[in-house]
């Protein structure tokens, strides 16, 4: 039977393994490593640091705490993210990480896109 790809084995374990990949076969292009282009680039979700947020920070952001994804967390995913995120990050790998809101096709056609950075983003994508 196949392993299940949960927790650590898929969201944090996999990054950590894929970006030691990268790092390894970028390696034989030392020269090149800086120019190169794409960097490891991470989907990962909008919501992965509320879990850990603190009383403040939920009180001073209630619409981006109270979204479903962030009080179900099923599974754990966003910690397991969030995980996968560092290890990325402490892999000395060239990354980009994108944290998308929710991605469905129900919304409406013509929306406009919002791009910023930090944890508090919210909304939806089609």
């Amino acid at each position: 039977p196949q392993p299940e790809l949960t927790d650590s084995r898929l969201e944090s374990g996999g990054v950590r393994r894929a970006a030691n990949a990268f790092k390894a076969s970028t390696a034989l292009l030392e020269d090149d490593a800086p120019r190169i282009t794409p960097k490891f680039v991470l989907l990962s979700s909008a919501a992965v640091t509320r879990p850990e947020w603190n009383e403040e920070q939920r009180n001073s952001f209630p619409e981006a705490y109270g979204i479903p994804i962030v009080q179900l967390n099923p599974e754990g995913i966003l910690n397991y993210k969030l995980k996968g995120e560092r290890a990325l990050r402490e892999s000395g790998v060239p990354y980009c990480i994108v944290r998308p809101c929710a991605v469905n096709d129900e919304q409406p056609a013509g929306g406009r896109l919002v791009l910023s950075s930090g944890g508090l983003a919210t909304g939806r994508i089609c």
